[in-house]
């Protein structure tokens, strides 16, 4: 009778669990992850050189007007802009890897 109840109640637990569906992103999901991550990253790598070029014009404008004293800010902008290309375009990456 133990056997029974227990086979039933097997029975009823495999009845009622989800379906396991395939690990796999649908086509057209993946196509649209895929083209916003280029637009992404495309627009964090204009950002980043846009950054660059602006930081560039700044420096230039600093050497004519005799901003020698303001080395050190110019030094933390140049670092905020590198470490903030760098963990957006390693981000994209990253992002890219695990839903390409």
């Amino acid at each position: 009778m133990f056997e029974e109840l227990k086979a039933t109640v097997y029975a009823v637990a495999q009845a009622m669990l989800p379906p396991d569906p395939t690990p796999d992103a649908p086509a057209e999901v993946k196509a649209r992850v895929n083209t916003l991550l280029g637009f992404i990253k495309w627009g964090s790598l204009t950002a980043v050189v846009g950054g660059l070029l602006a930081f560039g014009m700044l420096t230039a404008a600093a050497e004519r007007g005799g901003y020698g004293s303001g080395a050190a800010e110019m030094k933390e902008r140049f670092g905020k802009l590198l470490v903030g290309g760098v963990v957006t375009v390693s981000a994209v990456s990253i992002a890219s890897f695990v839903f390409g």
